[in-house]
């Protein structure tokens, strides 16, 4: 064959028109026109999203049925700048009878058109998982399993055998802060290589993205995989600790026996929606879809459009609950609540806040009840009314506002409000990526003459580190821990509280106390004030003037 027609033989191994098969066929004829005895290509990859581990391979692209001889070879060396890669042709021929220069010429010239099909091979194979995986943890992204669920699944009228579940990793935004970007993301593939191995077949999984994953596992597996993410364990990785660290999830989740005839999407947004209701308001790692979190989510859409309209129209009002010395009976202070007035009624603040929280917005909130807090006082005080400290709550969000302080001071600069008469109160259960900024934030507030106090006592894990950290004027203990009083080691552990505030020089009040007993049992016991419905309920401002009067 003349060496022309066998170039053109190796350019139509790059033939877009030929199938793989037909590809293939056309280079082992190449190899035996040129009478080889072995080719073979090396492709080295460092590390990199696309491929996690590297690439360090070896492939034998052909071999001659028949050894013989003294086997000389030739090697062809490219650099592939674009994903830092080397890629290396090796031609192997017999030295009898010696290779001429158009030999040469043609093995140059096949290792240039095997180098184009390899790699042209490679790169479409790269694109098509950077199209569709995710970079980060290399599970599949949400359209590319919406596709092959419709086809395998939905078209074949499969759907209610699939549960979905919408996973959403708790607490990492505090790993992030933790470990940093880049061992953040090493996290999040480590943890979804470990959920990827609790799939089973036919099931399917995706990352939507973020530190959310889904996953569509069959009804009689559901439960097995949900109380597994629930306590998964990943095991140690280098750079971020020695130990299995036990990760939880807040999951959502669309049973597929009612929703299994709804699309793809939607069934994504239904299991988003269960979520994120269960993690901002029922605080449950697991919520099954239903028609009232449907209704919930319109009515949370409908308040993130208009809160601050509310603010501005002056909707949102507060509403003060006393804080009272159990022995006499008389306000010792009052902690101010946000109520909406709304459509003729008055929403509580747990039906709005923790949407505000959700999606950065508390700062509004917080700031807008410091200054109403603060133009309420400066109303009692010019009538003469013994105006008590009042409280107010300040979310973890707001402390992320580096104005926050500088807001707050100047509400009380403003109304001429002796900053003695404000108190900052912050909730025992601080996210930990919000929790350094909200300990600088009270510091600071108290060191210009502001009481601090710590809401929810003992519901959570950062009791003992803000009360290291920060200065506290006022411990709340848990209402729910005052309502499980009963008990002989739970009125030991009252009794260990009530130690710890008097070395510490801070004032104890419990909190949600709705019965003489256990007002009883807490002053018997060295806890001297309490805060509930055996006192008085939250009440709007007209009334607590009409009670402050009376103790005038």
């Amino acid at each position: 064959m003349e060496y022309r027609n066998k170039t053109d033989l190796f350019l139509g191994c790059l033939s877009s028109e030929k199938d793989k098969d037909a590809q293939e066929k056309l280079i082992r004829q190449a190899c035996e026109e040129l009478n080889l005895l072995k080719a073979e290509y090396t492709l080295t990859i460092p590390p990199s999203p696309a491929e996690r581990n590297g690439r360090n391979e070896t492939h034998v692209i052909y071999k001659a049925p028949v050894q013989s001889g003294i086997m000389l070879s030739m090697s062809k060396h490219y650099d592939i700048p674009t994903i830092n890669a080397t890629f290396e042709i090796n031609i192997y021929y017999p030295n009898f009878p010696a290779p001429t220069e158009q030999d040469f010429a043609a093995y140059d010239s096949l290792s240039g058109a095997l180098y184009l099909y390899y790699m042209s091979g490679h790169l479409l194979s790269t694109l098509s998982f950077m199209l569709n995986s995710s970079l980060i943890t290399g599970l599949p992204l949400r359209d590319s399993v919406s596709s092959q669920f419709n086809k395998e699944v939905t078209e074949a009228g499969r759907g209610g055998d699939y549960a979905f579940v919408f996973m959403n990793i708790e607490n990492m935004k505090y790993y992030n802060r933790r470990y940093g970007a880049e061992l953040g993301d090493k996290f999040l593939y480590h943890y979804a290589q470990t959920l990827k191995s609790l799939v089973e077949d036919g099931e399917y999984i995706c990352h939507p993205g973020g530190d959310n994953f889904l996953a569509a596992v069959k009804s009689p597996h559901l439960q097995t995989f949900l109380s597994t993410i629930q306590e998964m364990r990943l095991p140690p990785m280098q750079g971020i600790r020695e130990e299995d660290l036990t990760v939880r999830a807040w999951c959502g989740v669309v049973p597929g026996e009612k929703y299994g005839n709804i699309t793809f999407n939607a069934r994504v947004f239904m299991g988003s929606t269960a979520m994120t209701h269960g993690k901002l308001f029922l605080k449950q790692h697991v919520t099954f879809f239903d028609e009232n979190i449907a209704k919930r989510n319109e009515w949370s859409r409908q308040v993130i459009g208009s809160i601050e309209q509310a603010l501005h129209d002056n909707e949102i009002v507060a509403f003060y609950q006393p804080k009272i010395q159990i022995a006499t009976g008389r306000i010792i202070g009052l902690e101010a609540l946000a109520r909406w007035k709304h459509n003729g009624q008055f929403l509580p603040a747990e039906s709005f806040e923790p949407l505000l929280e959700s999606n950065k917005l508390s700062h509004l909130l917080d700031i807008y009840m410091v200054d109403l807090i603060c133009r309420n006082m400066r109303e009692w005080l010019d009538r003469g009314l013994r105006v008590p400290r009042v409280s107010v709550n300040i979310s973890p969000v707001t402390a992320s506002d580096k104005d926050a302080a500088g807001k707050i001071m100047d509400a009380i600069n403003r109304h001429d409000i002796p900053v003695s008469l404000l108190e900052i109160e912050l909730t025992e259960r601080i996210p930990q990526e919000n929790l350094s900024s909200l300990i600088d934030l009270a510091n600071y507030l108290h060191s210009q003459g502001l009481a601090i106090s710590i809401d929810n006592f003992g519901s959570g894990y950062s009791s003992l580190k803000l009360l290291e950290r920060i200065q506290v004027d006022v411990i709340k203990l848990d209402k729910n821990f005052v309502g499980g009083l009963k008990s002989a080691r739970s009125l030991e552990v009252l009794k260990s509280f009530v130690r710890l505030a008097e070395s510490l020089g801070t004032t104890l009040i419990a909190v949600g106390v709705e019965t003489q007993e256990y007002a009883d049992m807490l002053y018997e016991r060295g806890c001297l004030n309490a805060q509930g419905s055996l006192y008085a309920m939250p009440m709007p401002r007209e009334a607590l003037e009409l009670r402050l009067a009376s103790e005038n």
